[in-house]
């Protein structure tokens, strides 16, 4: 469970695994970004869910509190980035991302290569 503020509470009962990319952790809303008009709809507070860990999306990376691609891995062009731009990243949850909702409440952890929805 974590508190979000005064009144919001969440509850963050699944995991969805990758691999951990890039170190730290972060709590956003998730924003599906698939194409490259999606960019400017990123808020500072997004957690983005990208297909692949190609270096196209490091601008979007750059905008959102951390990064999670169902393709890819910490030797990805964009998992360079992440790591140099400081945002937590976990890449490589393949199919798991099913579980992640656009504009739900999760926790992405890039040390465990977690993320908790």
């Amino acid at each position: 469970m974590q508190l979000l503020d005064k009144t919001t509470i969440i509850n963050l009962n699944h995991i969805v695994v990758g691999e951990p990319t890039s170190r730290g952790i972060a709590t956003g809303r998730i924003r599906f970004v698939s194409k490259e008009s999606d960019i400017s709809d990123i808020r500072p507070d997004d957690i983005i869910l990208i297909p692949t860990a190609s270096a196209k999306w490091a601008e979007a990376a750059s905008l959102a509190v951390g990064v999670i691609s169902t393709i890819g891995g910490p030797l990805s062009s964009l998992g360079t980035i992440a790591r140099e731009l400081g945002k937590p990243a976990v890449f490589g949850v393949g199919s798991e991302d099913s579980k992640l909702v656009a504009g739900s409440f999760v926790e992405i952890d890039g040390y465990r290569g977690e993320v908790k929805c």
